[in-house]
């Protein structure tokens, strides 16, 4: 029994694959090769007995111990699937702007790739001092109604990014001034975002689960109320589920609202809530 258990540790030794991947930033990391292909790399890392997924695009050079490179400058230069090598053949007379075209056009985000759209309900969680009521109390609000877009995403570094507008709604009925010329703040807000998708370093959470960050300059109007409204800003994060094979998500989301206040100054609230995702894909 010992003589079989060794002779399969011999065996899973002779014929492992080892390599040493580097990343753009210096650091590096060696482990066991499972498969690569043109857009994905499989690694045990040392230590590990599972393998992780890692992007080819994040990856400036992975050479194996034995000589193989299997990754130049974020590009595959050979896959290694069911146990086989094979040399990614390109046209070498493609000068670098159509290589560069192609590397891009073949980086599929999925539904990232389309113009998406999205309606949402919220409720504000926190508010600012400056909008509680006496004794501290939290004043009531309006439900935070919206409509959301964002253009398609393309990759930058090691992340997506996209712009992106909304329209929402809030109010609260704290009043602010004295008797003679209350006011409360109620108003249609319009905004402009800039939105980033961890999910390519953030790859653990799966394919279809989108973390994202995002900040943007908002502007106010009165609505109902004598609230003269103004410029504002927005930062928050959110969460997004696309089904499988399907144009239809979900979105849970975390905002900061700066907004003008009737009092001449700055107040603000957060808020969470729940959207439906829709991706504007041309069906084929």
């Amino acid at each position: 029994m010992k003589k079989i258990y060794l002779s399969v540790l011999i065996v899973n030794l002779a014929f492992s694959i080892n390599g040493t991947i580097t990343f753009y930033d210096g650091t590096t990391l060696n482990g066991e090769l499972s498969s690569s292909d043109v857009r994905h790399v499989f690694i045990t890392p040392e230590g590990l007995v599972m393998p992780e997924k890692i992007p080819v695009v994040d990856i400036d050079n992975f050479e194996l111990d034995n000589g193989i490179i299997i990754i130049q400058d974020g590009i595959a230069k050979q896959t290694y699937l069911d146990g086989k090598f094979s040399i990614i053949q390109r046209d070498e007379k493609e000068d670098f702007s159509s290589s560069e075209v192609e590397e891009y056009a073949d980086y599929d985000l999925g539904n990232l790739n389309y113009f998406s759209v999205s309606t949402f309900y919220g409720m504000p969680a926190y508010f600012r001092p400056s909008l509680l009521l006496e004794d501290d109390k939290n004043p009531s609000s309006l439900p935070n109604l919206g409509f959301d877009f964002s253009l398609p995403y393309f990759p930058i570094g090691p992340v997506n990014m996209s712009v992106g507008g909304r329209l929402i709604t809030f109010g609260f009925d704290k009043e602010f001034g004295g008797n003679d010329d209350s006011k409360k703040i109620k108003s249609i807000t319009i905004g402009g975002l800039v939105k980033t998708d961890l999910q390519p370093i953030l790859n653990f959470f799966g394919d279809n689960v989108h973390p994202s960050i995002e900040a943007g300059i908002t502007y106010s109007l009165g609505w109902d109320e004598n609230y003269d409204g103004g410029l504002g800003v927005v930062v928050g994060g959110t969460l997004d589920y696309w089904f499988e094979d399907s144009p239809l998500g979900v979105r849970f989301f975390g905002n900061g609202y700066m907004i003008p206040s009737p009092a001449d100054a700055l107040t603000g609230f957060g808020n969470i809530g729940a959207s439906i995702l829709l991706s504007l894909k041309k069906n084929d």
